[in-house]
């Protein structure tokens, strides 16, 4: 039983973010895999953009320091 809720509430989740209406259209390419009318193409949008987020923040914090020049006398 619990299936089946779950399943009404993805498909309705789904059809009112226009998940099923991808049908229509025929894309080929990057396009396919990342657009706009499909939940599956939104969803790698979404995905790519909190990859991409991690990755510079990854990078900012695990770089090198810069050390301090050393002064002599």
């Amino acid at each position: 039983m619990n299936y089946v809720r779950i399943s009404v509430v993805f498909y309705l989740t789904a059809e009112a973010w226009g998940g099923h209406d991808a049908g229509s259209h025929q894309f080929t390419g990057i396009a396919k895999y990342f657009n706009s009318y499909s939940f599956t193409g939104r969803r790698n949008c979404i995905l790519a953009t909190y990859a991409g987020i991690a990755v510079i923040f990854l990078y900012l914090k695990l770089k090198p320091k810069k050390k301090k020049a050393v002064a002599t006398k």
